[in-house]
């Protein structure tokens, strides 16, 4: 009898630890599935990384060209006003030649006139 009862006691904890292994099978097997998911989801994540850096490297490259371009433009306009700035003096110049020899002749001729008046008087 005591032999019996050992021997379904031993069936009894068999049965008990084939249940308890299926169970950690399962278990095993869910967390196998969670992992992949998980992995298939990092997958993802690092495509979408991959893409938005590309995206990124682009914008800062328009960037760098639009930057290029605008410091091009300032350089091209600074050259374009001290070249205004120069022709201005230089007009500015020749206007104050021009006014000194017009008002030089003018004098000229009022003594000419004020010469030829004198003698007709």
């Amino acid at each position: 009898a005591a032999e019996e009862k050992g021997k379904a006691d031993v069936d009894h904890l068999k049965e008990e630890m084939e249940g308890a292994l299926m169970r950690e099978a399962e278990t095993v097997s869910e967390l196998q599935a969670s992992v992949d998911r998980l992995e298939g989801e990092v997958g993802e994540w690092k495509e979408r990384a991959r893409v938005e850096t590309a995206k990124v490297e682009e914008a800062q490259a328009r960037r760098s060209e639009a930057d290029a371009r605008h410091a091009e433009s300032v350089r091209t306009f600074q050259e374009t006003i001290s070249g205004l700035e120069a022709n201005v003096k230089e007009s500015e110049k020749r206007e104050t030649v021009t006014k000194t020899e017009m008002m030089s002749s003018l004098s000229q001729r009022q003594k000419q006139i004020a010469a030829l008046e004198g003698e007709r008087d």
